[in-house]
């Protein structure tokens, strides 16, 4: 809950909530980009699809878990899992 000094009009506590979330868009903003930003990138060889949206990369003589991003698939259990592994395991490589 957030607390207000005395004698703070309505209008003023709307103003502050609105300051607050425009705060809290620009720091997720700013994460969100440092993420991308600063993201490492690395070449490897899949070795293997955990389910339709995981791999395995080998690099340097490491597994590496490999979540991709923006797909969100079934998990392996659930119903049309083994199609979505499917899928990601005849993707075309770049070999």
């Amino acid at each position: 809950m957030t607390h207000y000094p005395f004698g703070v009009s309505s209008a003023s506590k709307a103003s502050w909530r609105i300051t607050q979330f425009r705060v809290a868009v620009w720091i997720c903003s700013l994460l969100w980009s440092v993420g991308v930003l600063a993201g490492d990138s690395f070449t490897g060889r899949v070795v293997s699809v955990t389910d339709g949206d995981t791999i395995k990369v080998l690099v340097d003589k490491r597994e590496i878990k490999v979540r991709l991003y923006g797909i969100d698939c079934p998990e392996s259990k659930q119903a049309f899992g083994t199609r979505a592994k499917h899928f990601t395991s005849n993707l075309p490589s770049s070999n």
